[in-house]
């Protein structure tokens, strides 16, 4: 026992028993960068769903507009359906040999408007019974009631086969308050040289009715 407390004491009197001292860092050392914290926070995606509505359509103007009108509500009725729409609600209001004046400043656009209020669409057919002319129309008084609403004017068809002045007349007065679907360019088909029958009736109403616009409520 003697033995071991010797070395040790002598330890004690001898080592050098002091802590090295943590060395400071070179004074040119740079500092450690702490990562940035992110605060943006991330939301997950909204999903907007666009539905397909019903359009109210009113077909209005002369005789033109009362036969595609006769066949009108079938055929539209049959487009939706191939399309996969909803199905439109199709006004007719119509009567035959009439100008743009009996519909804008004789007032028959504004009472056909108060029986079929508030549609999204309204195509005009006008244009036939000024098929001879070589001065405008004035256009103008009926498109001014359309100023709210999205009008499609139907031009006058190829009577008795040939072009008319007027149509061009017409497509430069009322674009681009209403859009202008180009009668004489579709190549209706016209059972007296003036109006369509059953054929071309169906081929008109398709054809104007793919540029009416589609209308949408969103959902989410």
């Amino acid at each position: 026992m003697r033995r071991l407390l010797v070395p040790v004491l002598a330890c004690l009197l001898s080592c050098d028993t002091t802590l090295p001292l943590a060395s400071n860092p070179p004074a040119d050392a740079s500092p450690v960068a702490s990562a940035p914290i992110d605060n943006t926070i991330t939301l997950p995606p909204i999903d907007i769903i666009a539905r397909k509505q019903p359009r109210r359509v009113l077909i209005t103007g002369d005789s033109e507009a009362c036969r595609v009108g006769f066949y009108a509500k079938k055929v539209i009725a049959q487009i939706n359906a191939e399309n996969h729409e909803p199905a439109d609600v199709v006004d007719v209001d119509c009567k035959g040999g009439t100008v743009v004046q009996y519909w804008g400043t004789g007032g028959n656009l504004k009472l056909a408007l108060a029986r079929h209020p508030h549609p999204d669409d309204v195509l005009v057919f006008l244009g036939t019974n000024h098929y001879w002319q070589r001065v405008t129309p004035p256009t103008s008084t009926v498109t001014d009631l359309l100023r709210d609403t999205n009008c499609i004017w139907v031009g006058n068809t190829a009577v008795h086969g040939k072009h008319w002045a007027i149509n061009g007349l017409i497509r430069d007065a009322v674009t681009p308050q209403c859009a202008y679907f180009d009668t004489e360019a579709a190549d209706i088909p016209l059972d007296d040289g003036v109006h369509p029958g059953h054929a071309g009736a169906v081929k008109w109403l398709r054809m104007v009715w793919a540029t009416i616009p589609t209308k949408y409520e969103e959902d989410q």
